[in-house]
């Protein structure tokens, strides 16, 4: 059963990588067609600085994940490697399981958030966008990264999906 489940959360952090990328993109064609717009019509997208703003933020949500996932994450470990290796595999499965707790509870609360924005419609400040499809894509990848984390806890282990991916964590530092 923690086989499929841990196969499971691979497969949705490489397609959320994938969305992360093409999120990526779209905002790459968005500052683009706003600087063509500016130069040749002298009128600038109004909408470009905005989107272009949420859609780094939903970017970086989709990238969390994988990163989880792949041990790409960033790590202080200047105290607990003076700890033998016992205690940094406790001290780290204690870490996981606050962060697990603390985006769990962050995610629970970002229900209400979302019931919030679609009753009474919230849009954004400056070009009317609607916030609840953009609370919505947070939640998921919110809850995507508990999976991951929950996957990293089960495991003990760090996906490497890419055959040449040197810098990987499960490799000993040198």
């Amino acid at each position: 059963m923690t086989r499929y489940f841990v196969r499971f959360v691979d497969n949705l952090c490489i397609v959320e990588l994938a969305l992360s990328a093409a999120i990526a993109c779209l905002i790459g064609m968005l500052v683009f067609a706003s600087a063509v717009t500016r130069y040749f019509f002298s009128i600038p997208l109004g909408f470009t600085d905005e989107l272009v703003t949420l859609s780094s933020v939903l970017s970086s949500l989709f990238a969390m994940p994988y990163a989880a996932r792949a041990g790409k994450n960033i790590s202080l470990d200047f105290l607990t490697s003076r700890l033998s290796a016992e205690m940094q595999s406790n001290f780290h499965r204690i870490a996981l399981m606050a962060t697990i707790l603390v985006v769990g509870i962050f995610a629970f609360y970002s229900l209400e958030d979302i019931s919030y924005s679609l009753h009474y419609r919230e849009v954004s400040e400056v070009n009317e966008i609607p916030i609840a499809p953009i609370k919505v894509l947070s939640l998921i990848a919110l809850t995507s990264f508990e999976l991951a984390l929950i996957s990293n806890l089960l495991t003990g282990e760090f996906l490497t999906p890419w055959p040449n991916d040197h810098y990987s964590q499960n490799e000993p530092r040198k």
